[in-house]
């Protein structure tokens, strides 16, 4: 969404595509398509204004600028590469983090097969890229979670492994120049769902429990994600968080039985309130005073 001009935004498809409103999402039409390939990549979107964005979808990563008129795919320079997660800080400057799997054909099937989890800088708006971090897994059961930069030289990315069930959180102060791992966190039952930091100190993770029956909630890191506390009162489904600075933000969880609820704090997470659907009005308490119940008990 266009931060002047909130009548104007952009949506991913799960089906792969890239919608557009600009009617404050009253109606939405499709901008770019393509349901020929259904690879096992994330979908992202990032705007920094009305004409220049990128899109995240099917393996591709799609720019445009022109608002989404056309859309160009980007190389990286590598076929097998697979891009899952996206953070740019400008239209110039940006980070994928995604997989890379190669397999030796001389050998047996499934024998010497490299799983590459790699991180990739742009400083020319996509044209060229770097690669920054490149870590090998001994099976395909590795990838990332998310990847969120808050500035030039500030960034963090957390991966996924589904047979060991452990995410590594790693942090930059140099714009990616060094990786250090920093912490793991649980990445099944429940699920992290997104790396949401609003300052070098403070930032969010989401637990998306899922099919359940597990906790999940809300994580919360003042000491730039060396540690994180579950935060209360949230839930404890939480599938996504936004926030604009260390006090307010909104998340979207799932209660059991309820569907989907939009909340809101206003104090970093220590009280929230209810957006949508809106709580039901509950009646008013009983003021009677003192003299008129024993008015009415005479």
């Amino acid at each position: 969404m266009h931060p002047e001009r909130p009548e104007h935004a952009g949506s991913g498809s799960e089906d792969g595509g890239v919608l557009h409103t600009e009617d404050g999402g009253r109606t939405w039409g499709v901008q770019w398509e393509d349901k020929s390939v259904n690879l096992p990549s994330g979908y992202d979107l990032w705007f920094q204004d009305t004409t220049q964005g990128y899109a995240l979808i099917n393996g591709k990563l799609l720019a445009t600028r022109n608002g989404g008129q056309q859309w160009f795919t980007l190389s990286f320079g590598d076929e097998d590469f697979v891009p899952q997660h996206l953070s740019f800080v400008n239209p110039a400057t940006g980070w994928v983090i995604g997989v890379t799997r190669r397999e030796d054909h001389s050998q047996a099937p499934g024998e010497n097969l490299e799983n590459r989890l790699v991180v990739f800088r742009t400083t020319d708006g996509g044209r060229h890229w770097q690669q920054q971090f490149a870590q090998d897994y001994p099976d395909d059961r590795v990838g990332s979670i998310d990847i969120q930069f808050i500035n030039a030289t500030t960034g963090w990315f957390l991966t996924s492994n589904l047979a060991t069930w452990a995410g590594e959180l790693y942090y930059t102060a140099n714009g990616g120049g060094d990786w250090q791992k920093i912490n793991q966190i649980k990445c099944v039952r429940p699920t992290p769902t997104q790396v949401q930091f609003v300052t070098a100190q403070v930032g969010w993770i989401p637990l998306d429990v899922g099919a359940g029956p597990v906790a999940g909630g809300l994580l919360l890191t003042r000491d730039g994600g060396r540690s994180f506390a579950l935060v209360e009162g949230a839930g404890e489904s939480i599938r996504e968080a936004v926030f604009i600075s260390p006090q307010q933000g909104w998340a979207v969880g799932t209660a059991p039985n309820c569907g989907d609820y939009l909340i809101r704090t206003t104090n970093g997470g220590q009280s929230w309130t209810q957006v949508f659907p809106q709580p039901p009005v509950q009646a008013e308490p009983n003021n009677l005073g003192e003299a008129e119940r024993n008015e009415r008990k005479e």
